[in-house]
């Protein structure tokens, strides 16, 4: 398969790095199309989580977090990336057409943020504050697009939303039944990790017990002893705003792994519709709040989460675009 510029390999080497964006429960929600001069980014709506997503709003996040890993891994191989969001107001599914055009001299410049996207990971677990991101230093940023720090004196504030994110969130049966839905074996490729032979006990316990109380508590401290807590927001509250946010997520978090950073997200205050206007009220600056991420470092082994084949994300069907 390949497209007026790209060969087969080429086109390949820019899903790979596309498919190694971050998802929610690791769904990786995402289709790629080769079109003229460049790569069609399809949204996957059959992979969505309506009850934890039901607008699509973080399903989008995450397709805007593969577009700059395309654009990133083009520069790479010596292509000028240009993203139209958007292009057809009529396909709600076809978010971005990226049109490529070759550059000379393109591989020094994001070099770090390119090896970053293989070794850049989701971390669960407690962070030290060995590393921390400049926010001045992360990117240009589109005006659609804020980035709020949460300073000592709004912390546990913070944590109280998230707390009340999770006990929303546990007591609500579909909501568990739909995360134990997408805990499986890293062999299938997607999803959230559990062993082969706790798997089973593990999507039981989560779909039938509300682990709300449990998972607030240690949620609640994660917040308070992260070195870093960033909340990123948007003006407006659209797939296109949406887009952005996640471009310029995936911009902040290869920043960091390409500093010695890890990241994790707390996004319950913006999941949960009758906390988020309390975390508006709480982080006024950050407009809209979509995102809310701790960074700092982290002694666990890095283990990227497993990725679905390459084949299991091109599609023909708008290729022509």
């Amino acid at each position: 398969m390949t497209t007026d510029l790209l060969s087969t390999t080429a086109f390949h080497q820019l899903l790979d790095a596309a498919t190694r964006a971050p998802s929610s429960h690791n769904t990786q929600p995402w289709q790629f199309a080769p079109i003229d001069h460049g790569v069609a980014v399809i949204a996957d709506r059959r992979r969505r989580l309506p009850v934890n997503d039901p607008f699509d709003r973080e399903l989008t996040i995450s397709c805007g977090a593969a577009i700059t890993n395309i654009e990133i891994a083009a520069r790479h191989l010596g292509l000028d990336a240009q993203v139209t969001a958007l292009p057809e107001p009529g396909d709600n599914d076809l978010l971005a057409v990226v049109h490529l055009s070759p550059i000379t001299d393109a591989r020094a410049e994001g070099e770090p943020e390119f090896a970053a996207i293989e070794t850049r990971c989701t971390t669960r677990g407690p962070l030290a504050p060995h590393h921390t991101i400049g926010l001045a230093d992360v990117v240009a940023g589109d005006n659609r697009v804020t980035f709020a720090e949460i300073g000592d004196d709004r912390r546990e504030a913070l944590a109280d939303l998230v707390a009340d994110g999770d006990r929303a969130q546990f007591a609500d049966g579909a909501w568990r039944r739909e995360l134990a839905g997408w805990m499986h074996p890293r062999g299938r490729g997607d999803g959230l990790t559990v062993g082969s032979l706790t798997g089973a006990v593990t999507r039981t316990v989560v779909s039938r017990f509300d682990l709300g109380r449990s998972t607030a508590r240690k949620n609640h401290q994660l917040v308070m002893d992260a070195p870093q807590l960033i909340v990123i927001g948007s003006v407006d509250d659209e797939p296109g705003d949406w887009i952005e946010v996640g471009r310029q997520l995936e911009r902040l978090l290869l920043r960091g792994a390409a500093q010695g950073c890890r990241a994790g997200y707390l996004n319950q205050p913006c999941q949960v519709s009758s906390i988020r206007s309390r975390f508006q009220d709480l982080v006024p600056e950050a407009g809209v709040p979509q995102i809310v991420v701790r960074i700092g470092a982290s002694s666990e082994t890095a283990e990227p989460t497993a990725r679905r084949p390459i084949a299991d994300v091109i599609t023909t069907t708008g290729g022509t675009r």
